[in-house]
């Protein structure tokens, strides 16, 4: 009789530390996915940051292509034009003095 209660009682303990075992890595998966949720955002994040940064500078490269464009075009039409070159820099001669005072 004693025999089968010690029995009962190791059975009875061991389905404790099965459940307890279970739990415990259903616990660790949950634990496991959330991390890897965490990491897919932050890769999301970075992906997107790096996509950001790659079109702040593309439109600081296009806005540079532009003043450049600009420039020679104005080159050009001064080396066409001498007139236009004189009036240009009187113009810029004005602005400058706005400016100082």
């Amino acid at each position: 009789m004693e025999r089968v209660r010690v029995d009962q009682a190791n059975q009875s303990s061991r389905k404790d530390l099965a459940q307890q075992v279970s739990l415990g890595n259903q616990v660790n998966l949950v634990s496991q996915g959330n991390r890897v949720n965490r990491d897919n955002r932050a890769n999301r994040v970075n992906r997107d940051n790096q996509a950001n940064r790659v079109t702040i500078v593309t439109s600081l490269k296009e806005k540079r292509m532009t003043v450049e464009m600009i420039k020679q075009q104005t080159v050009h039409r001064n080396q066409k034009n001498p007139e236009n070159q004189s009036l240009q820099r009187n113009l810029a001669l004005r602005v400058n003095l706005d400016d100082q005072t």
